[in-house]
């Protein structure tokens, strides 16, 4: 699900960072579950170069995830950084 699109100013370039809000159903102790991750796309308006980072089952509680993808749009967190902002984080 799409939640946030900004476009980025860079020195040498225009990016646009789409960030969505990922959701997957598991099996919890045979209880269906539901677990949320995070999925930035970034893309290169000169150049046309697209980059795609995904980190899946980051919590069950999607408040906490949207309330992540909002700080990282306002932040302007690329996919090239997140996993080192989510390493952080958690």
């Amino acid at each position: 699900m799409l939640i946030c699109e900004k476009k980025l100013l860079g020195d040498q370039s225009v990016l646009k960072a789409s960030y969505h809000l990922l959701e997957k159903e598991i099996k919890v102790n045979d209880l269906n579950a539901k677990i949320y991750g995070i999925e930035i796309d970034t893309e290169n308006l000169k150049s046309g170069k697209c980059e795609s980072v995904s980190y899946g089952n980051i919590s069950f509680d999607r408040t906490e995830v949207l309330q992540m993808l909002n700080t990282f749009a306002d932040g302007a967190v690329t996919s090239i950084h997140l996993q080192y902002v989510l390493e952080d984080m958690l």
